[in-house]
Formats: structure tokens, C-alpha cells, sequence
């Protein structure tokens, strides 16, 4: 078993392309997309955590914004209570309040619409994956209540290392190309991490980190303004052959 977090079918535990039903003539055998923003409508899921683990550590009158979300590092308790500088038994509080809190949030955390559908869709052709600084078991729980708990085969959360590494030790571990593999994204920091990584990134301008894709446009980077896009566009047919280790 990898050391990476793993939410996937049972059934399906594989060693390389080989083990992947992968339809071949695709560009992309891997699609690995950022979860909060890009899949995951979260932000006010995680607003209104935020608020209320304040309020029971005596913060009352202390207001979470989106910005407060774009600069934490991890989005949990830990992370969140680093963002607010909390210390002492403030710090604790905040912490068994929210992630006692987070499990049922996660179960009214809406996916983007048509993100159902891609996910399905791109799951039976190819290999799918998340990075996230959300914790994993949050975002199982998110894929399950909407209905779609086996379309993302990995989840790579903060523990397994920063996203260029996670990234670098899936197309390793799964023996795929960086050219046959995309990191879908909703900020600038997203395109730099799949830079880093040596994927191709893709912007997604619906999420609410996306402020900043605006200003940031690259003729080699596809922009998407709609999930639905992410079929018609990303699953076009290769006409090279294909660049895998097999």
C-alpha cells in the first residue's frame, strides 16, 4: 500500500498504466485537480466553521474571511488556529470545535455543478486524483454525500508533503508521464505548482480563489469558465504516441 492517503474502489490498487482502464488515445491518462474551489463550492462551509469555533473560544466578535482562507496553510482545526494566531486554551478550544464540527459540515458541502458528472466521466477513462490543504477525510465525506465516493481515486492531503512533491510521487508511483498528467486549478499558485511539478495546468475561473486568474493568462494554459469544459476540451484525442512508462 503507498504511503500517499488513498480513497479508491478496493478493486482497484494499481502499479502503472498498465493496471489503469486508460482509454489511450486521450492526451491526459491523469487528471489531478485542487479540491476547495475547483470541485468543492466550500468556502462558506468553511466561513461559517470558522465562526462558530471563534465564538466558542471567546472570539466572538472576530470575522473569517475568504482571505483568511486563501492564507491558511492547512484547512483544519491546527491550520485555522495558526491563521488566527491563537494560542493557549483559546488555540485548543478552537480546535476540538472545529474539527468536532467539520465531519457534519462537510455533509452539506455542495461540488460545483457538473463537477458530478466530470468526475464520473473522466473516473471511467483515466486515473483521478486531488491535492488538497483540506483534510482528507473531509473531502471523502464531501465525494460521498454528493453521491460520487469512488470517482477520485487518491486524495493527497498537507501530511503527505507539499503539493509539487505529491504530485512528483504519484506520476512515480502510477508510472505516468508528466505530459499525460494535468493539475486543475483555481488561483495562481496552482499554475505554479503544476509548473514545478512538470504537468500541464489548466485555470478554472469558477472557484473562489480565482480572483487573481484574471491577470494571468498564458496561451499554453487552458482556461475554463465551466466544468463542463473540462470534457469537451481535456479529453480531445492525442495524435502522438502515447509518452507512458510502461
Amino acid at each position: 500500500m503507498s504511503s500517499l492517503n488513498a480513497h479508491h474502489s478496493p478493486s482497484s490498487e494499481p502499479t502503472g498504466t498498465a493496471a489503469l482502464a486508460v482509454d489511450r488515445a486521450s492526451a491526459f491518462y491523469l487528471f489531478i485537480f485542487n479540491f476547495d474551489g475547483v470541485l468543492a463550492n466550500s468556502a462558506q462551509v468553511y466561513l461559517d466553521l470558522c465562526r462558530s469555533a471563534l465564538t466558542a473560544c471567546g472570539h466572538a466578535r472576530r470575522l473569517a474571511s475568504i482571505e483568511d482562507l486563501v492564507r491558511c496553510q492547512r484547512l483544519n482545526g491546527e491550520g485555522m488556529a495558526d491563521t488566527f494566531a491563537l494560542t493557549g486554551a483559546q488555540r485548543d478550544t478552537f480546535i476540538s470545535h472545529y474539527d468536532a464540527a467539520a465531519q457534519r459540515a462537510a455533509l452539506q458541502c455542495d461540488l460545483y455543478p457538473g463537477i458530478a458528472l466530470a468526475l464520473r466521466t473522466l473516473a471511467s477513462t483515466a486515473y483521478t486524483a486531488v491535492v488538497s490543504r483540506s483534510d482528507p477525510d473531509f473531502i471523502a465525506t464531501v465525494l460521498r454525500a454528493n453521491g460520487v465516493p469512488h470517482s477520485v481515486n487518491r486524495t493527497l492531503g498537507i501530511e503527505q508533503g507539499n503539493p509539487v512533491d505529491c504530485i512528483r510521487q504519484l506520476l512515480q508511483e502510477l508510472r505516468i508521464a508528466p505530459q499525460r498528467a494535468i493539475y486543475c486549478g483555481d488561483c495562481v499558485h496552482d499554475l505554479h505548482v503544476a509548473q514545478l511539478a512538470g504537468v500541464q495546468a489548466a485555470a478554472c475561473s469558477w472557484g473562489w480563489q480565482a480572483g487573481d486568474l484574471a491577470t494571468h493568462r498564458q496561451d499554453s494554459i487552458p482556461h475554463f469558465s465551466r466544468p463542463a469544459q473540462l470534457l469537451t476540451r481535456l479529453t480531445a484525442p492525442h495524435q502522438d504516441q502515447p509518452d507512458v512508462v510502461l
